[in-house]
């Protein structure tokens, strides 16, 4: 009874998490052209080359990493991140029609961008902590971080560095370097907040030793 009690609540910390990140990526990344070091960012350079929509490339991507992770990570953080990978791109799906009805952005693209930071981060960083990943290049970053010891928000800034700069030869030269500032920030935001949970949980067991 404890187990499934303790499942049913990882997993609706999962689910919640993978919310908050498809409401980032439909509400904000695409109607603002954002493009960041993740399957969403990378779907909207390659949904201009290839004849496939923004969901079933992130789908496909996600399904390809999901196996890596798998591989090299463990069963549980495979099976959660299959489901990961199931969910977000149906809750993309879902949301897209109605973020046609539903403005959230602002006239300001700097409100914009730090709605969509707060929101995006805090999901990944609630799957991270849950022992998973929100797919893509998220789940790529956290198998180069547990292999070789390197932060989490560290592989994440590079791998979102990267991506900006590919996105020069499908988008102009500012949403680039946009896209290259919130990558950054994004994974300064992660190593932030993984350490706050981190050191709220140590101070919790300190006091509770007490």
């Amino acid at each position: 009874m404890n187990y499934i009690k303790t499942t049913v609540k990882e997993y609706t910390m999962i689910t919640l998490g993978i919310l908050m990140v498809a409401v980032a990526v439909v509400f904000y990344l695409v109607p603002c052209h954002l493009v960041t070091g993740s399957v969403s960012g990378l779907s909207l350079v390659l949904s201009n080359i290839l004849p496939i929509s923004n969901s079933l490339i992130v789908l496909i991507m996600n399904l390809v990493t999901y196996m890596i992770g798998a591989l090299c990570l463990g069963k549980k953080f495979g099976i959660r991140s299959l489901y990961v990978s199931l969910l977000l791109p149906a809750l993309i799906a879902i949301l897209s029609p109605i973020s046609e009805v539903v403005d959230l952005t602002t006239g300001s693209l700097i409100i914009n961008i730090v709605a969509f930071l707060i929101i995006l981060t805090a999901g990944q960083c609630i799957l991270f902590l849950s022992d998973c990943a929100s797919g893509g290049l998220d789940t790529i970053a956290e198998v180069i971080s547990r292999r070789y010891g390197i932060s989490t928000g560290l592989v994440m800034t590079i791998l979102g560095l990267v991506v900006s700069l590919i996105t020069i030869g499908v988008y102009d030269l500012s949403t680039a370097l946009i896209g290259a500032l919130v990558s950054a920030l994004n994974g300064i935001l992660i190593n932030i907040f993984i350490s706050a949970y981190n050191n709220a949980l140590d101070l919790i067991h300190r006091y509770s030793r007490v």
